[in-house]
């Protein structure tokens, strides 16, 4: 059994619910999070909820190890009419970072993205000084589709952002090649 697969029986993916906003909002409002996710303003326990519940075909999930801990969330925002998703993912807990927890989290939204909701592309955004998302969204077969110039404005000043995805095919290409 590799790595991956040893994650997947030890990270548990629950559906989000309110009882994950205390810590959402905290993790929300660390600047490094806030930062690397293009947050421009704080985040409240009552605007996160309001946020939350305002969303349309949007699936979140609370991101949990071995030890029972919640230590991040995943999500993505589905669009059935172009047949795509749009992936978010944060590991909140600095203790949980650079340990597999938030690859193995992008492959379970990959497999839902792909297996239950049948998208065709799964895309993202990323910040250019964000060298740890950019090569895990590389390493699970992301490709860079281009730079959005001075896309973010926040305090300022104005920040690129990178644009990636992947496509069902390659998915299941980078699949097959595992089995």
């Amino acid at each position: 059994m590799n790595q991956t697969e040893q994650l997947f029986r030890e990270i548990k993916f629950v559906p989000y619910g309110k009882e994950h906003d205390h810590k959402t909002v905290q993790w929300l409002n660390d600047p490094r999070i806030a930062k690397a996710f293009g947050l421009t303003h704080a985040i409240t326990m009552k605007s996160h909820r309001k946020w939350i519940e305002s969303q349309k075909n949007y699936y979140i999930w609370a991101i949990y190890d071995q030890q029972e801990i919640h230590q991040g969330n995943v999500s993505l925002t589905y669009n059935p009419k172009h047949h795509s998703a749009y992936f978010q993912l944060y590991i909140g807990e600095q203790q949980a970072r650079g340990r597999g927890i938030g690859y193995t989290a992008l492959l379970f939204a990959m497999k839902y993205a792909f297996e239950t909701l049948n998208v065709h592309r799964l895309s993202l955004h990323v910040f250019p000084d964000n060298p740890a998302a950019i090569h895990l969204y590389q390493k699970a077969g992301f490709q860079k589709e281009g730079v959005e110039r001075e896309a973010h404005y926040n305090d300022g000043h104005f920040r690129d952002q990178l644009s990636y995805s992947i496509l069902y095919r390659e998915w299941e290409e980078r699949k097959g090649e595992k089995e």
